[in-house]
């Protein structure tokens, strides 16, 4: 007969996570600290030094280990003793991933003590099912960090999910930013670099629509103003109203005017006066921003000649007409000049990247197939998802 007795107290997985910083989070060891209370076997509480063996099973008896550890110099006070498992041997990923594990604890060297204890989470580590280099796992409830999470991924990964696959649910958000008052602060911050090796196609922030079934979709939605630091692309540019004439019932659309220069346009009425003259006055920064000005004038109401008979110059022109007391509709356009305009000339005409050739923006209206579209893979991940979770 075993002379000991062990009395399960408390089990606590504290999976120790040092400061975060990029790579070493697959460094952090893994430590379960453990509390139990040994007795003899007429029940008195033990005390003194021992040396405790323990180990994890998958079954309740029998069978191998699959982890075991001794540790030597135990101090057992009134029966009482605490451990940390895993400072010796640590854990492997199987022993942490698998639920279902038995420890088994025998002393000084002696048979292993009956029953075994399955091995149970604490209340507080049942709300993080699986994290850990997780293969799986829920996060129910929020989840606080003062450091980054972060992820070192290859090729079509996803380091972090947020999803909304229901069919009746409402206003439900994936993923949530939010920033508050201060001073350029970022609800969602995105970044893309190029490396060494060069880059092509890659989005600080990607967002796809995939229509499975003719729903008007978005891949990215802004209700409110917004703002762009550079280039924007497009392959093509809209505004869209509430019709004004049937507000309720539906919209207005126009497309947006394109040039292959950085052009601006401004219009207006003037009427000439007694002599046949009259003035047009510019806003005050109208020289500072434009060069190259263009002018179109039509006469109102009769036929007359109209010129422009003094051209711009300190934001104004003049317009001289044959008649007296013409009404006339001008239009004058510039090409920007301002810093940015300057440092940023567009290419009209461009080369494809060796990487992108024989690729498309805009496949399917080019009567190929959608595979050879520039951004086809992200967009095959991103079906592949929503098929996935069933987001139809």
């Amino acid at each position: 007969m075993n002379r000991w007795t062990f009395t399960f107290t408390l089990i606590v997985a504290c999976f120790q996570v040092g400061q975060f910083a990029a790579p070493a989070y697959a460094l952090s060891p893994n430590i379960i600290s453990y509390q139990g209370r040994l007795t003899t076997a007429d029940g008195s509480p033990a005390n003194g030094t021992y040396s405790l063996t323990f180990a994890l099973y998958k079954t309740s008896t029998g069978g191998a280990p699959d982890w075991s550890e001794t540790q030597t110099g135990i101090l057992v006070d009134d029966g009482l003793f605490a451990v940390k498992l895993g400072i010796y041997t640590p854990f492997s990923d199987p022993v942490l991933n698998d639920a279902s594990h038995y420890l088994g604890i025998s002393i000084d060297g002696g048979p292993e003590l009956a029953p075994r204890t399955q091995m149970i989470s604490s209340p507080y580590a049942l709300r993080v099912r699986s994290i850990d280099q997780a293969l799986g796992g829920a996060i129910i409830g929020y989840l606080s960090t003062t450091e980054q999470i972060y992820t070192n991924l290859e090729y079509a990964g996803v380091a972090i999910s947020g999803e909304c696959a229901t069919e009746v649910g409402y206003n439900n958000t994936g993923i949530q930013g939010i920033a508050g008052s201060g001073v350029f602060n970022r609800g969602v911050y995105g970044v893309a670099s190029d490396g060494p090796t060069g880059s092509y196609n890659s989005a600080g922030i990607y967002g796809a629509s995939v229509g499975l079934h003719g729903g008007t979709i978005w891949a990215g939605y802004f209700d409110g103003w917004t703002s762009v630091v550079g280039n924007f692309y497009a392959s093509a540019k809209f505004f869209k109203i509430d019709d004004p004439q049937h507000p309720a019932d539906r919209t207005l659309t126009h497309s947006c005017v394109e040039s292959d220069e950085y052009k601006d346009i401004y219009d207006g009425i003037a009427t000439t006066d007694a002599s046949g003259k009259a003035t047009v006055t510019l806003p005050d920064w109208f020289d500072g921003l434009n060069r190259e000005f263009r002018y179109q004038l039509t006469c109102i109401g009769q036929f007359a000649q109209a010129i422009v008979s003094r051209e711009i110059s300190n934001d104004q022109f003049e317009i001289a007409t044959d008649k007296p007391n013409i009404k006339v509709s001008w239009q004058v356009t510039g090409i920007r000049k301002d810093a940015y305009a300057t440092a940023h000339p567009f290419p009209v005409i461009e080369d494809k990247p060796a990487e992108l050739r024989g690729k498309y923006l805009n496949p399917v209206e080019n009567g190929v197939s959608e595979e050879l579209g520039v951004n086809f893979a992200a967009r095959k991940q991103a079906l592949d998802l929503a098929n996935k979770n069933a987001i139809h």
